[in-house]
């Protein structure tokens, strides 16, 4: 899982002044949450 677009997201944000709405706020908090939930997920069948 890659966070680039959220670096971009609030790099634009606090250098460029963009408006973040609330679904690009929705989905970086969903990509946040996202990377320990995958990391520390169940991995039953795996092979980590």
């Amino acid at each position: 899982m890659s966070l680039e677009s959220v670096f971009a997201l609030f790099a634009g944000w606090l250098f460029l002044n963009e408006l973040l709405s609330v679904e690009k706020l929705i989905g970086c908090e969903l990509m946040l949450a996202g990377m320990p939930a995958s990391h520390y997920g169940n991995h039953t069948g795996s092979h980590h």
